[in-house]
């Protein structure tokens, strides 16, 4: 299946500090074009902060958090640019349409944070760890750990049956208690919240939206999956998981103004973006810049590299579903109207003598007729799940490109700073600061990459172990279908 040329995606000025970035516009950098078909509704508590960003067509505005003027300084470099998106054709295949991410920093944030930004109280819930590990930095692992299910879609309506969305019930297993009911929108608002205040974490990508067609059996169910992953691999991560915002998220009844206030909670949060790294403690040890430089330029080659693959093997399953729905199951219907004419015209045999071979060859027509139905329902057994798997890596993969960007950003402020001071355009006392800062996102960059890494091997295993299995009992089915058509030859 051929691939859509790859659009160029338009400029998006400003940062997350400069008032133009929205984490709407982020997650519209790593989906493709979508329909924001639930949001028109929903009681946005940002509005007063955000009319002018919510006037524009597709934006909803995040809670900025004002920063002081940058200082000047000649070691402030320009964001990265934006990357072009992938696409692939529409249709099923819409399924797997992730951009990539960006680099929510601007030039003001990262010196601001190099140089030494204000001082913010961190309360110790609120503080992130990392451990220097046998094989690197870790993050320090959740000491409660935990999981969640999302169930129970369920039509709701509002303004007397004028407005209409899915819900999905929320289980934390630490509580069992169904007491979050969540539109797709509160997915989509944890999702950007995520985003903005984690930036060295690749955020894994929501389901896409849809407009028509999203209240069928089959849609509701694949995004009901598709949350429980997401839900999932949050839980799953040791800095997500213990996100306060998050746990507001899966464990708020459904309580209006509870709701309203722990939103209003995450508005009024100032550690995200930048000033997010003043939570992080990590080891005292300093960092050898040319190493983090070569696993840095190690990791950007294997992650363009896995990209093309990854995108690759997801073409192939969509493109291999689409077959056994189609093709596979086309061309059994086809055999077995061909054997089911074969066993009619022994039946106008007159002297009766092909009465058995007619009943066997109907037998044989049936069997086939099965298997044609089984080839187009097998994909959400196997090539489907896979398909998914292949659909989180992408937005994965995607995201820490701007992870990447950021940290090439800081190595290559910190080295123009180090210049500054040998050539006295910087004063000295202020190079140990930027250095220890650079550290802390570069401590922090591989400790996400260690856990990264991990997760990746964990998941494909299961992934591609759970397809084999379900392609292996496929086969069998078939092979036993077939075996009891051949009985009916041999009596």
């Amino acid at each position: 299946m051929a691939q859509m040329p790859l659009p160029q995606e338009p400029s998006i000025p400003g940062g997350a500090w400069g008032g133009e970035w929205s984490p709407d516009a982020f997650r519209k950098q790593l989906l493709d074009e979508q329909v924001r078909p639930e949001d028109d509704s929903w009681n946005n508590p940002w509005e007063h902060r955000d009319a002018e960003l919510r006037d524009r067509p597709g934006s909803s505005s995040p809670p900025q958090t004002p920063l002081p003027p940058s200082p000047t300084s000649s070691f402030a470099s320009a964001s990265p640019p934006i990357e072009s998106a992938a696409s692939l054709s529409s249709g099923r295949e819409s399924r797997g349409s992730v951009k990539k991410s960006f680099n929510p920093f601007a030039k003001s944030s990262l010196d601001e944070f190099l140089l030494g930004p204000e001082k913010i109280p961190v309360s110790e819930k609120d503080r992130i760890y990392i451990d220097a590990g046998d094989n690197g930095p870790r993050w320090r692992a959740n000491p409660s750990e935990f999981t969640c299910s999302v169930s129970s879609p369920k039509k709701e309506s509002k303004f007397h049956g004028i407005k209409s969305f899915i819900a999905y019930t929320i289980v934390p297993s630490f509580s069992k208690k169904s007491v979050s009911r969540r539109r797709y929108k509160h997915f989509d608002w944890i999702h950007a919240h995520l985003t903005y205040k984690f930036p060295f974490v690749p955020i894994p990508p929501l389901p896409e939206k849809q407009i028509s067609g999203r209240f069928e059996e089959d849609f509701i169910e694949y995004r009901m999956t598709m949350l429980q992953s997401w839900v999932e691999r949050i839980c799953r991560h040791p800095v997500l998981s213990q996100s306060e915002t998050f746990h507001h998220f899966i464990t708020c009844p459904n309580d209006e103004k509870m709701w309203k206030a722990g939103k209003r909670r995450a508005e009024n949060d100032r550690l995200v973006g930048a000033n997010i790294f003043q939570a992080i403690e990590r080891p005292n040890k300093p960092l050898d810049i040319l190493h983090v430089d070569a696993t840095l330029d190690g990791f950007s080659t294997f992650l363009g590299r896995l990209d093309e693959s990854v995108r690759l093997a997801q073409t192939t399953c969509l493109d291999q579903a689409k077959k056994y729905q189609m093709d596979f199951k086309r061309e059994h219907d086809r055999v077995s109207f061909s054997f089911s004419k074969l066993s009619k015209a022994f039946e106008t045999d007159p002297y009766n003598d092909g009465s058995c071979l007619s009943q066997a060859l109907q037998e044989m027509s049936t069997a086939y007729e099965e298997i044609g139905t089984m080839y187009e329902m097998q994909p959400k057994h196997d090539w489907d799940p896979l398909s998914n798997i292949f659909f989180e890596y992408r937005g994965l993969i995607y995201s820490f490109s701007g992870v990447n960007s950021l940290l090439k950003d800081v190595l290559a402020k910190r080295r123009n700073a180090e210049k500054d001071v040998k050539e006295g355009r910087l004063d000295y006392d202020q190079l140990p600061q930027i250095i220890n800062h650079s550290d802390t996102v570069a401590y922090a960059f591989e400790a996400e990459l260690a856990h990264f890494q991990a997760a990746r091997m964990k998941d494909f295993n299961k992934a591609v172990a759970s397809f084999l299995k379900g392609q292996i009992s496929f086969y069998q089915k078939i092979s036993d279908r077939l075996g009891t058509s051949l009985q009916k030859f041999m009596m």
